[in-house]
């Protein structure tokens, strides 16, 4: 059963700007970024997360941005994952990101 959940948006410079439970901080390249969950907000399991790429984050009807452009997650644990965001040639880019992980808050099961 899921039922407890922490979101947010983080940067494409790897720092949170939207959200409330976790840190973000770039891990090595611009566009690889770990994101853990705050004491409190750890999960049992490791949650299902959900992310979305955000751009090129204006309102500009003339922009059609190339879908080929994309947001992976590399690994997660209960404490924390890590996301890759990524160019439309598949090499990592910095770019900004919202998620979504959902679980049950606790102490993680052995």
């Amino acid at each position: 059963m899921y039922g407890n959940f922490v979101a947010g948006t983080v940067g494409a410079n790897g720092k949170p700007v939207a959200g409330e439970g976790f840190t973000a901080e770039l891990a090595g390249k611009p566009g690889i970024i770990t994101v853990t969950f705050l004491p409190g907000w750890i999960f049992t399991e490791p949650p299902a997360v959900v992310a979305t790429q955000i751009h090129p984050d204006k309102d500009d009807p003339t922009i059609t941005p190339n879908t080929l452009s994309n947001v992976v997650i590399r690994w997660v644990t209960p404490q924390k994952f890590q996301i890759v965001t990524g160019a439309p040639n598949g090499l990592p880019l910095a770019r900004k990101f919202s998620f979504v992980a959902i679980g049950i808050m606790g102490t993680p099961k052995k």
